[in-house]
């Protein structure tokens, strides 16, 4: 990261949008700077509201910048296994999509794509579930999630076809007979 570190959301945000005129940067590495530049000025912009000192900053009622996504995951917990979407995440956490109602402080782990991480649930309102992960996933884990959902259609559409040609052609996996 260079020294002029942005200290606003809108600064890291036009870190991220704008173009580096010095130097061609791969799409990884400009998000994996993005997320610096956003926690640095987070970490900048709240210093003075800090708390006991190595205690990690917050952001608003935040620990960390989210990721929007819209993806199919499970929630598995104690009771039973809940389909969900995957509607954000973030190093510290998610929010989750469940039609069938589950309680505050309720635990289980979230899969998704390549994602699989024990959480709690610490929000629930209506559908929608707040989930704070036991421990912090790596900044590589976000990005392969996004990625995941980026890819996420062409796979599904490409799985769809190869679906449906195996069928009209009759090869098949299964063994049943007809």
């Amino acid at each position: 990261m260079s020294d002029a570190t942005p200290i606003n959301l809108k600064d890291a945000v036009a870190y991220w949008t704008e173009p580096l005129e010095e130097e061609e940067l791969s799409e990884e590495q400009q998000l994996a700077n993005f997320l610096d530049a956003l926690s640095d000025g987070e970490q900048f912009a709240h210093k003075a509201g800090a708390g006991a000192e190595g205690e990690p900053q917050k952001v608003g009622r935040r620990n960390a910048a989210r990721l929007r996504l819209s993806l199919p995951a499970r929630f598995v917990s104690v009771e039973r296994t809940h389909q969900c979407i995957l509607l954000n995440l973030s190093r510290s956490g998610a929010k989750i999509a469940i039609l069938e109602s589950v309680q505050e402080g309720e635990s289980g782990i979230l899969h998704c794509g390549g994602l699989e991480v024990f959480a709690v649930i610490v929000r629930s309102e209506f559908s929608l579930n707040g989930l704070q992960f036991e421990e912090e996933i790596s900044d590589d884990q976000v990005l392969e999630m996004r990625h995941y959902h980026e890819s996420f259609e062409e796979r599904e559409r490409r799985q769809l076809i190869e679906t449906a040609r195996n069928w009209v052609t009759g090869d098949s996996d299964d063994e049943r007979a007809m």
